[in-house]
């Protein structure tokens, strides 16, 4: 198997950036490695040992830190698991997966079966929401309540927009190592970057073979077995799924859906300022069934 690193020192740079990110979170942390047919899986937990199970699949090509300090402040009341999903950044196994079929639901599956858990609260953003989607085809008994948030999985990717907008200012940045164009690529995801953003995705643009293809697109029937109640939330000026979009596939495909709505004002990287909206609404959802 080849690694997802260009080099063992662009890994250690990755890494590096990985442990950091979590430190300045300010949680108390504990770390479990959870053995799956896919390779082991290392699990960063957090939050009273007896509260509510939640497991929280993060963005692809990215490190887990980055989408779970979103909800960060659920480690309160809520017993928190944040998987590092194999074949991307963080410390599970580099083994890649298929996008285009149920491995990533497999793995997921395996991840909770490993962590001993019955129906928690399952979460995902972006990459990790088409994750949960996966599990709840394949694997939907053992999902309690889903959140999916700036989800893919639901619509496909406006690609043209895409490329303009992020992948030139991202390909002349690799050429010319100006900051000023990574900020431009990172600009549509979320506006002003965060330095710490900008730091992590320029590292992982020079140092990981990107995944560059999304989990597959669910399709009506797919989780017609699925109980759980469901809740979307798009991204009002998201750059690959946009909200209008999302809100008006969801209820097609998901025959347990509760809610699709939208972040006013949020782009793809949830901006600070709505980690506390998103957090009450994911608290609205869990305890009240809203």
């Amino acid at each position: 198997m080849s690694s997802i690193y260009k080099t063992a020192a662009g890994k250690d740079q990755i890494l590096a950036l990985y442990r950091q990110n979590w430190d300045l979170l300010g949680l108390t942390l504990e770390h479990q490695a959870i053995p799956t047919r896919y390779g082991d899986t290392h699990v960063v937990v957090s939050g009273p040992v007896n509260a509510p199970p939640m497991v929280i699949f993060h963005g692809g090509n990215m490190i887990s830190p980055v989408s779970f300090a979103w909800l960060a402040s659920l480690a309160a009341s809520y017993r928190l698991y944040a998987p590092d999903t194999v074949g991307h950044p963080g410390l599970s196994a580099e083994t890649r997966l298929s996008p285009k079929t149920n491995q990533y639901g497999e793995w997921a599956s395996d991840v909770i079966s490993g962590l001993g858990l019955r129906q928690p609260i399952v979460q995902g953003s972006s990459y990790g929401a088409g994750i949960v989607l996966n599990l709840a085809a394949c694997a939907p008994e053992q999902i309690g309540k889903a959140i999916l948030v700036v989800p893919s999985g639901l619509v496909p990717m406006p690609l043209v927009s895409l490329a303009t907008r992020i992948l030139v200012p991202m390909l002349l940045y690799r050429i010319t190592r100006r900051r000023a164009w990574l900020v431009r690529s990172i600009q549509p995801m979320i506006d002003p970057p965060p330095d710490h953003v900008v730091e992590i995705t320029g590292k992982v643009f020079e140092s990981v073979r990107i995944e560059p293809e999304m989990p597959r697109l669910i399709q009506p029937g797919d989780l017609a077995c699925l109980k759980a109640p469901v809740l979307v939330l798009a991204a009002e000026k998201d750059v690959f799924f946009p909200a209008r979009q999302v809100v008006a596939r969801a209820p097609q495909v998901i025959p347990s859906l509760v809610a699709a709505e939208t972040i006013a004002g949020s782009t793809h990287f949830i901006p600070p300022e709505r980690w506390p909206w998103l957090c009450d609404r994911l608290r609205r959802f869990v305890e009240q069934g809203e």
